[in-house]
């Protein structure tokens, strides 16, 4: 979770307002089932984790996932029911491309949650959220 720690430290001291988090879904907060169900079932910690990112003015939140539109969909009703709520779904309209960084083909994040990058959500969040709740910018 080093990561994260670097992340809210390069905000504060670039005085910058935001941190991009891209969260990835299956396997990060959300249980695999191996088939397009609807079936949802948060990790221990993930949704009271992503309920306290969702009230942090100072970080965006980007679903980061390959999943179809119609499974995103019931996705997003199921977290806005759960109090969850995110900016962007495979994008950062905040960030565009410049002289130095290109994205339009990949966009701006500060830091990435996803299984395959090492992240592991049976005790990771709670790690997450004792890193965030430390490093409160409001």
């Amino acid at each position: 979770m080093e990561h994260i720690t670097k992340a809210l430290k390069r905000m504060k001291d670039n005085n910058w307002d935001f941190m991009y988090l891209a969260i990835d879904v299956h396997g990060t907060m959300i249980k695999p089932t191996h088939h397009n169900d609807n079936k949802f079932e948060f990790y221990s910690n993930a949704e009271k984790t992503l309920q306290y990112i969702s009230t942090r003015e100072d970080i965006v939140m980007i679903m980061y996932t390959s999943s179809y539109p119609e499974y995103i969909d019931k996705l997003m009703e199921f977290l806005v029911d759960h109090d969850i709520y995110f900016d962007y779904v495979n994008e950062n309209l905040n960030v565009e491309s410049d002289h130095v960084c290109d994205f339009s083909d990949k966009f701006y994040y500060d830091a990435l949650l996803d299984d395959k990058a090492g992240f592991n959500p049976d005790t990771d969040w709670t790690k997450l959220m004792n890193i965030l709740q430390s490093n409160n910018n409001e």
